[in-house]
């Protein structure tokens, strides 16, 4: 899995999450609001499907599926919010996805 984190988003940048994005709701609120940063996250489906939990539980962000060529095995979220905010999501992101798999 893979984590990036873009301060200060160019609007060239906002223009291709924009077309990407797939979370309509959040194309609309990027329309109205001023977007601090930018977290993105790739990874495997089941790392992407706990990243969006974990990042939505730490903190208040923003979430969309980021529309890719290989949505069977790789996947890609962006994350939306203040800075602070962002950082946090990554952060719990990076901390919260295990190496293993469960065992019960």
């Amino acid at each position: 899995m893979q984590t990036r984190l873009i301060n200060n988003v160019s609007k060239e940048t906002i223009g291709v999450l924009k077309r990407r994005f797939l979370n309509k709701e959040l194309i609309a609120y990027i329309d109205t609001h001023a977007i601090d940063a930018v977290g993105l996250v790739q990874g495997t489906v089941i790392e992407i499907i706990c990243a969006s939990d974990i990042a939505s539980k730490a903190s208040n962000v923003k979430i969309s599926e980021i529309r890719g060529n290989c949505p069977q095995s790789i996947m890609s979220i962006g994350i939306i919010g203040d800075v602070s905010a962002v950082k946090s999501a990554l952060r719990s992101v990076n901390q919260g996805i295990p190496k293993t798999v469960f065992k019960d």
